[in-house]
């Protein structure tokens, strides 16, 4: 039963008292004066009292705030070296597991791979504006990744047949004198592309006031020259093919 209610029906004044004995924060005093005598003075004292301390404000619940320790964030150093140590863990490979001939595979694998990553935090550590430097970055880094790649592929293939991978047999090889001539034609034609490309965008670039233009023509202009450094190695072997026959 509750204050109101018992105001409501007229209860009983031993109901009363048990209502006020029931808060806490009651009178003592009060209560041993009300429970002597029960009187028309000590009633509506005690329906004085009761709306009183029904009406008093209840005590909000305490909540328990869980504190969070955020760590601090790694530097770039850190996250280097927690890469190494995962690479590490991942390619266990030692080489006492290896033949003789991919020793220099083994140690090409693991040194490109942590020269790609003090190259990432050379990536991040370029101010914003070093556009140039940051996508000749970028180019190193992809280099070294297919580089990376293709070493752990030979590894993979040895320790998975317990046989040294076949080289790649290069695809000119199979062409006759006819088909070397078209793809020299071929590969000037790229080179003249490549080389258009890269003048046309260098024009661009100059009068380029957009940041996110000036961006992407950088980033065009440096895969172009990549891609003509290809082409131009493609062109000398190409050139040795046909001298050769």
């Amino acid at each position: 039963m509750t204050v109101q209610q018992w105001l409501n029906n007229n209860g009983t004044y031993a109901d009363g008292l048990k209502l006020y004995e029931g808060f806490k924060n009651h009178n003592k005093n009060l209560l041993r004066n009300f429970k002597r005598k029960k009187s028309p003075v000590n009633l509506q004292k005690l329906i004085y009292e009761l709306k009183k301390l029904d009406n008093k404000p209840k005590p909000k619940p305490k909540i328990k705030v869980k504190r969070v320790v955020v760590n601090a964030a790694p530097t770039q150093e850190q996250i280097v070296q927690q890469e190494v140590e995962s690479y590490t863990k991942k390619q266990s490979v030692w080489f006492h597991q290896l033949p003789e001939a991919l020793h220099p595979t083994l140690l090409e694998a693991n040194h490109t791979f942590k020269e790609k990553c003090m190259l990432k935090v050379q990536l991040n550590n370029q101010p914003i504006d070093a556009v140039d430097v940051c996508n000749q970055i970028q180019i190193q880094i992809n280099k070294l990744t297919k580089a990376n790649t293709l070493a752990w592929s030979k590894i993979d293939y040895y320790l998975k047949f317990r046989q040294l991978p076949q080289p790649p047999k290069d695809p000119l090889e199979d062409l006759t004198g006819a088909q070397l001539i078209r793809k020299e034609q071929n590969t000037y034609s790229s080179i003249s592309r490549l080389n258009k490309r890269i003048a046309t965008n260098t024009e661009k670039l100059k009068t380029a006031k957009d940041k996110k233009t000036i961006n992407k023509l950088n980033r065009s202009i440096e895969l172009a020259k990549s891609n003509l450094l290809t082409k131009e190695e493609l062109l000398q072997n190409i050139k040795q093919l046909i001298d050769g026959q």
